[in-house]
């Protein structure tokens, strides 16, 4: 999301006509140009429309094995983007990155 182009920037998966599983790569560049290799990786979040107040409607999945404690770092859910060879499951789809690079991620997303 942090470069302008015309390339891929996030993936979607409908899972409702509210709800959506959205995936970004972030890499240290453009307005996130300072962020930490920590933050690099593939951002998945859950979107529900439905959900309309001021602090709803998007959250953030870390993986598994950093559920407990929420990083202290330099921001909250620093640590939440995936890394090369992790993975997640989430409304019955799992998540994994199967290549990561200077490039961004390749993301495989199956139905379990």
């Amino acid at each position: 999301m942090e470069y302008f182009g015309n390339f891929q920037k996030m993936l979607v998966v409908p899972i409702s006509s509210t709800k959506a599983i959205a995936i970004e790569s972030h890499r240290a560049g453009g307005a996130n140009y300072k962020l930490s290799k920590e933050s690099e990786g593939a951002l998945v979040y859950l979107v529900n429309s439905a959900d309309t107040r001021h602090d709803g409607g998007i959250n953030v999945v870390r993986p598994e094995s950093r559920i407990l404690p929420v990083n202290s770092g330099p921001f909250v859910l620093s640590d939440a983007p995936l890394k090369l060879n992790e993975s997640l499951t989430l409304e019955g789809y799992k998540i994994s990155v199967v290549e990561a690079g200077a490039f961004g991620d390749v993301v495989k997303v199956e139905k379990v």
